[in-house]
């Protein structure tokens, strides 16, 4: 089964670190810390404030700007893990490379892109209720299916799809990059056992992944996560 272990150190590592680019959406919703003098601080470690705010009181962490600002890799996992991960139940999946593709979706969209995911399994004959907790058991189905290669390569062309749709021409090659080399990426996981990845990983994490816009699509989907719980 799939194990985030596998992937965080290369998820945080390409986050990178404080963002207060105007040009980014999340501006709209900044934090009110100052930093070397400077505020309008946005993200840090590809975590919003909205989020690494709305998050605390989840996951028992202070939504303070010194834990903002510093981003302690305590907080920032649980985020990404319990947050995130967990919420598609990704430890259930067959192939570490395609829950990381789905992370990597989810991370960026939210629930934004259930709808798309939804019809693309319905066109390969498999039914899926769109409930997040129900999402691997669908997709280890698709596996089955057709393998883990063709799962792989077919959601990578349905998350360019996704994408592109949201038509962000300033954005959308920063997208379809880091689409593509995730996709690079999951193809290294294909017929690996979970202990093999993990000590390949241990050894040497190196892989590039393109994270150009992912601030911006953040938005989008903190918003869907939003509509969804209130």
């Amino acid at each position: 089964m799939a194990n985030f272990e596998n992937i965080k150190e290369l998820t945080l590592k390409k986050e990178g670190g404080l963002a207060r680019t105007t040009t980014d959406t999340a501006s709209q919703n900044a934090s009110p810390c100052v930093h070397n003098g400077l505020t309008g601080w946005h993200t840090n470690k590809g975590v919003q404030w909205i989020v690494f705010k709305d998050f605390s009181k989840k996951f028992g962490y202070e939504a303070s700007c010194d834990n903002f600002i510093n981003m302690p890799y305590n907080i920032w996992y649980k985020i990404a893990k319990n947050g995130y991960w967990d919420e598609l139940n990704l430890d259930n999946l067959k192939n570490d490379g395609v829950a990381f593709q789905l992370f990597s979706w989810h991370w960026g969209r939210g629930y934004g892109f259930y709808t798309r995911l939804k019809n693309y399994l319905s066109s390969k004959g498999v039914s899926w209720d769109g409930k997040s907790s129900t999402m691997a058991n669908a997709i280890n189905q698709l596996i089955d299916k057709q393998g883990e290669k063709q799962t792989i390569d077919d959601l990578t062309e349905v998350q360019k799809k996704d994408y592109t749709a949201i038509s962000q021409p300033a954005n959308i090659r920063g997208w379809i990059n880091r689409i593509e080399d995730t996709t690079k990426y999951a193809y290294t996981f294909i017929g690996k056992k979970v202990s093999q990845i993990y000590s390949d990983n241990k050894k040497k994490i190196n892989y590039t992944i393109i994270g150009v816009g992912l601030i911006a699509l953040s938005f989008f989907a903190w918003k869907q996560y939003k509509k969804l719980n209130k």
